[in-house]
């Protein structure tokens, strides 16, 4: 009997300090992990902010990404790309402290949906996105878009415009745009074997 109190006193014992150790160890144990998280969190929202997925990469028809590969971030680099390429230049012109980034992600997303489009873009253009503090957007911009959404501008190698318009938020309309824009490129390079082809630009604002 003496033998059994003397188990149970030992137990009792063991138990007591298991508990006293879990209530001073716990809460430190509980913030470690909730440090390492946000950590984790911090590292992934970083590098998601500096390759955005969305942007390009595109294999199928889908709002995001919109592009096949990698655009140019300015215009001046863009210029240099499409003089390089004999190519136009594709610019999609935002407001960088816009909540919505001037409904980059919709409106943009919903012009370049079909794959069709992506294709022709890749084809046809050098792409260029481009935030509104670049230091050759101010002057492609016209003054009264807010730019509350994200424009639209097509130029050629000698930075002549093609086409500027508010980017319009439809697939079908996307597609039709941007081969219009093609097709015009085409009749003008027949014409006068040049880019800019005398076109006069298509300025609609928002």
């Amino acid at each position: 009997m003496e033998l059994v109190l003397v188990v149970c006193t030992i137990l009792g014992g063991i138990t007591a300090v298991w508990f006293l150790v879990e209530k001073i160890y716990k809460p430190k144990r509980k913030a470690k992990e909730a440090l390492t998280s946000d950590v984790q969190s911090s590292q992934h929202k970083t590098t998601s902010s500096t390759i955005d997925p969305k942007v390009y990469g595109a294999s199928q028809s889908g709002r995001h990404p919109f592009f096949i590969n990698e655009p140019s971030y300015s215009i001046k680099e863009g210029l240099t790309k499409a003089k390089t390429e004999d190519k136009l230049l594709f610019i999609v012109i935002y407001n960088e402290r816009h909540p919505s980034k001037s409904k980059l992600f919709y409106s943009l997303g919903c012009f370049m949906d079909y794959f069709t489009t992506k294709q022709l873009v890749e084809d046809h253009f050098v792409t260029a996105l481009v935030p509104s503090t670049d230091p050759d957007s101010k002057e492609l911009i016209p003054e009264n878009d807010p730019l509350e959404n994200c424009r639209w501008i097509v130029l050629d190698s000698d930075k002549q415009v093609i086409k500027s318009e508010g980017v319009y938020a439809n697939s079908d309309e996307g597609l039709k745009r941007v081969r219009s824009v093609i097709a015009i490129n085409q009749k003008a390079q027949l014409i006068g074997g040049h880019n800019s082809g005398g076109c006069a630009p298509s300025i609609v604002t928002p």
